[in-house]
């Protein structure tokens, strides 16, 4: 019922992200953004879990076009979409579970998650936020962006007013305050993760956190707290 529901906003997945990204200078500039807060290689594998129509993954392409691609998706409407809007076939989309996907341990530098988290319940999110740190090398990194804690109460009205969270039965509403309430930060924390620099889009409505995997040796103290 889950896949059904999702597939079915798939024709306007791609519109609905340009008005969400609209006031933050456009989608585009977004996910130029997104993709520089990676900080990808030459040549790097890059997994890119819950990656919707791929419009991220583009812009990494775009960015450092040596690397290679993995984008995991649940959404088979999304994942077509994705792969008609790719010009250069070098991303590969597979239809899995972020939380299972299947591929092997340590095979990424970097994994990527963008606007998924704020959708699924905080157990899900644990799961998702576990596989990435599965998928990344011992000195690969992990970003996730998601909506975060903003400076004042105005932006965060701002934001819920324009992301439509005030429309009844929104199911995003309740998932994301909660993600907002336990901080995403934390919640890598938990998930084994070492946050190492926190990102903020202007006005601050998305926060992205980059972390890397919690070796043995540095999991016995705590980790830093990002500004």
């Amino acid at each position: 019922m889950q896949e059904i529901l999702y597939g079915s906003g798939s024709s306007v997945y791609d519109v609905f992200a340009r008005w969400v990204f609209w006031p933050l200078g456009g989608e585009t500039a977004c996910r130029a953004l997104f993709a520089s807060w990676l900080a990808v290689e030459p040549d790097q594998r890059v997994a890119s879990l819950c990656c919707g129509t791929g419009s991220t993954d583009r812009a990494l392409l775009e960015r450092e076009p040596t690397v290679s691609i993995v984008g995991v998706d649940l959404g088979r409407a999304q994942l077509a979409r994705a792969t008609r809007k790719d010009p250069t076939g070098k991303i590969e989309y597979r239809r899995g579970d972020a939380a299972a996907t299947g591929l092997a341990d340590g095979e990424f530098d970097r994994v990527l998650i963008v606007g998924a988290l704020q959708e699924m319940p905080r157990s899900c999110r644990r799961a998702v936020l576990e596989e990435a740190r599965r998928l990344c090398t011992p000195d690969g990194r992990v970003l996730a962006v998601e909506i975060g804690r903003t400076r004042s109460r105005w932006s965060s009205l701002c934001r819920g007013a324009w992301l439509l969270h005030w429309v009844p039965g929104n199911p995003e509403v309740a998932t994301t305050r909660d993600l907002v309430a336990s901080s995403l930060q934390s919640e890598m924390e938990v998930a084994g993760l070492e946050p190492l620099e926190r990102f903020t889009t202007e006005p601050d409505w998305f926060e992205g956190i980059l972390a890397r995997t919690r070796t043995a040796s540095r999991a016995r103290r705590p980790a830093a707290r990002v500004a």
